[in-house]
């Protein structure tokens, strides 16, 4: 399951990479929604669900164990801080007793930024609104922990992102 799957892009390279998979995204705009539905149609994929609207803030419209994995890309730093928490809190849902979250994006190490540009770029997303912007690694795995995750692999990545896993 992708949370947030914004134009669709991702699931359905995603779909075609790993054909064995049933890939589930969401959504909470409709407008990216139809353009999930769009790229699904597009790719003729039969492991390509329907997107689901979903804000990740309210409950998630899955049964406990829906999910044996939780995607999230470039989410974390467009969202608050408690809305990360209710993040792992639907994750822990859709996964019931077993599954992993994976997030992509950018994040803090500590309170320091990867490169000047990151400085940069978290700056604007705060001005823009100071309740988004750049976690901290550390803040997100207490988070995780919370939800009774516990951190499986934190993986470099392009352009200074990371890919973190964390597992039930």
């Amino acid at each position: 399951m992708e949370a947030a799957s914004g134009t669709g892009q991702h699931v359905a390279a995603f779909a075609k990479a790993f054909p064995k998979l049933e890939w589930v995204p969401s959504d909470i705009d409709a407008d990216q929604r139809a353009s999930i539905t769009a790229w699904q149609g597009a790719s003729g994929l039969e492991n390509f669900a329907d997107p689901l609207a979903l804000n990740v803030e309210d409950p998630w419209p899955v049964e406990p164990g829906f999910a044996n994995a939780v995607l999230a890309i470039n989410l974390l730093h467009l969202i608050s801080e408690p809305s990360v928490t209710k993040l792992f809190h639907g994750a822990r849902t859709a996964l019931g007793d077993s599954g992993r979250v994976i997030i992509y994006g950018p994040f803090l190490r500590g309170v320091a930024y990867a490169s000047a540009a990151a400085r940069s770029f978290d700056a604007s997303l705060r001005n823009r609104d100071a309740a988004i912007g750049y976690k901290s690694v550390e803040a997100v795995s207490e988070v995780a922990a919370a939800h009774g995750f516990s951190n499986a692999a934190i993986d470099q990545m392009p352009a200074n992102n990371l890919l973190l896993t964390f597992e039930l």
